[in-house]
Order: structure tokens, then sequence, then C-alpha cells
């Protein structure tokens, strides 16, 4: 036996990839390891051991692989992703192939659990499923266990949603409802800014930036508490309107005031809380705000949709693509105009009567 060779790739903070190739076979395992220097000695264990006893015949199923799986991904994902994985493995993928010997899955075995979940969800669900599923043979393939057979089959297809996105007079009127209440801050921020709403919550006094008028979007609210922001990309400073400057002064005195009327106070600084510092909860705002919209009848109206009203008067006013983007906090400009394509005619008009108003006495 010839003896094995191998190389490490980092996965991301504390996650390491060892690859060692052995007769002619791969085999890849993810550790965890708080340095370069920790994950090659892992790697020369590793290496001992396929030269001591050989390359590990595995062949577990699919139900036996999921734990050993989700460890290594929760090195590289949130934690509620990693549940939704679970969730999403435990619902509608073990129940089907579970049993199955991961190396024997065939892609009729994958297309299976995809039509299951077509028969009774959206196909969005089951793209999120085909997903996770091709992910998780995925993994497995790089461990040299079996090969990826989802990549076999056609990921489903979910239809584009409709977007509802509130008129400016509509806009105006969710404004007023939505005034005095807790989610009066976040909707001015939302339309205002394009934040999301746990971008919003996750706002703390020294993410803002008053006199430059302008916030840093750092974090986002989750169940869970505040986290890291949704893409790298979401990690962005905005500029920041005169009516929502002026609500955020205002804002912040009332604050002051109860700070110093308080027996005790979370220092942590949220913009928005629900008293004594504490942060509000997505839910809770979410919920209240569904109420009030209720009332003026405007119930199909997400407090999401306030993003798109913001994205769509932007680029209805000729703001470049581009920097509507960014304010948004999308990974590229291709998502923002795939998103708001129904302005993009409008906007093509525009430009025919802006090259019109140059070029057409003298071609007359």
């Amino acid at each position: 036996m010839r003896s094995p060779r191998g190389s490490i790739r980092q996965r991301g903070r504390s996650s390491w990839e060892l690859s060692v190739r052995l007769n002619g076979r791969r085999v890849t395992r993810t550790i965890h390891a708080a340095d370069r220097t920790a994950a090659e000695n892992a790697l020369l264990d590793l290496r001992r051991e396929l030269r001591d006893e050989g390359v590990p015949d595995r062949d577990p199923t699919m139900a036996e692989l999921v734990d050993e799986w989700l460890s290594v991904v929760r090195g590289r994902v949130k934690e509620r992703t990693a549940k939704r994985y679970r969730e999403l493995l435990t619902l509608h993928v073990l129940p089907v192939i579970g049993s199955e010997r991961v190396r024997s899955l065939r892609p009729g075995d994958v297309q299976r659990v995809v039509d299951k979940v077509l028969a009774t969800r959206s196909a969005r669900t089951a793209l999120h499923v085909y997903r996770v599923t091709s992910e998780y043979l995925g993994e497995a393939e790089r461990w040299g266990i079996a090969t990826n057979v989802a990549k076999a089959v056609r990921p489903p297809r979910p239809a584009r949603p409709e977007l509802t996105i509130p008129t400016a007079e509509e806009t105006h009127m969710i404004l007023r409802v939505v005034t005095r209440s807790i989610a009066e801050g976040p909707a001015i921020l939302a339309v205002g800014c394009g934040v999301r709403l746990g971008e919003a919550l996750a706002l703390r006094w020294q993410d803002c930036d008053i006199e430059g008028s302008r916030v840093r979007v750092t974090g986002t609210m989750h169940r869970g508490g505040r986290t890291e922001p949704k893409t790298p990309r979401s990690r962005r400073t905005v500029a920041v309107p005169g009516f929502a400057l002026a609500w955020l002064k205002e804002h912040r005195t009332a604050q002051a005031a109860r700070r110093l009327a308080s027996a005790a106070w979370l220092e942590d600084g949220y913009v928005f809380d629900r008293g004594g510092g504490v942060p509000m909860s997505v839910e809770s705002v979410g919920r209240r705000f569904a109420q009030l919209v209720e009332t003026v009848g405007l119930e199909q109206v997400r407090f999401h949709d306030l993003r798109h009203a913001f994205a769509t008067r932007l680029l209805e006013a000729n703001i470049s693509p581009k920097i509507v983007s960014e304010a948004l906090g999308h990974a590229s400009v291709s998502i923002t105009l795939d998103i708001y394509s129904h302005v993009l005619p409008s906007m093509s008009r525009t430009a025919a009567d802006a090259i019109e108003a140059v070029f057409g006495e003298l071609h007359g």
C-alpha cells in the first residue's frame, strides 16, 4: 500500500477539510480546529489511520449520517439554518429514503423525495428540500462515501411570487396608522432606508451617525437574538432621508428621558426597545404592524413590502440600479433587477426620451 498523501483547505472560521488520496481513492474529512497547526496535526493522524488500517469502508444509511453531517454544517452556517436543515431532512427526506444506503442511492430516489414534497407542499419548499439533500450528499461525496446523485435530478422551479408594492399614497397611509406604535420607527426606516425589519431592530445608537445622516447595518434580529447580517453585502452603510433623521433625533431624546427615569436599563444601546433597553422582537413588531394596516384596508401589505416600495420609488426616479442594490444589501445588482423587473419598462421609456431630447433635433 502506498503512503497516503493529503491536503488541507479552510472552509469556515474553525472548520477545515482534510483530504487524503490513497490507492486512487480520495477520502475527505471535515473537522473543527482552532488553527492551521491543529488541522495539520489532524491530517497527520488521518494519514496514519489510513496507512495502518486502510481506507475505511463506510456504508451508512441516510439516517445514520445526519448527525455527523449537521455537526460539520454548524461550523459553516448559523444555528437557525442548521436547525432548518434538520427539520427539512426529518420531515421530508428521511421518511422516504432514510433507510437507504447512501452508496446505493439513485437519482430516482431523490426524485421520489421531491415528488412527495410537491404533492403536499409548495414548489419553493420542494426546492429547499432538494438543495439540502444535494448539500448532504455532496458532503458524503467529499468524504469518499458515495456519489452525489442529486446532481442528476432537475431542481423544482417555483413560480415567481407576485410582489405587493404599496403606492406612495398607501405608504403615507401606513406611516400614519403606525404612528406612536412599536412599528412606527422600524416602518420609517424601512420606507426611508430600505432596511429589513430584523436589521432595523438590531440597530444600536453606535451604528447611527446622526450628524452624517447615515446608519450602518451591522446585524439582524431573530427569535434567538442579534446575529450577523443575512449576507456579507447586507453589512452596509445607508443614507438616511430628512424625515427619518428627524424621527431618530426625537426618538433618541425620548428614549434618553425614559432611561433616566428607569430603575434598571439594559446598556446595549438598542435604538428600539420594548422597555428598559430590552430589544424588541421581530414577531411582536410584525404582528402589530399587520394588525394596524388591516384597520385601513391594507391587510395584504406585509412589513417587508415597505422595502419593496423603497426600491421601486428609487428606480422610478431613475436612481442607478447599482445604488439601489447597495442600499438594499443585495449580493449583486442582477438580483435587484430581477426582483424589480416591473420597473424596467418605464426606465427604458425614460431612457428613450432622454436620447430623443439630445439627438432628436439633430436628426430632424
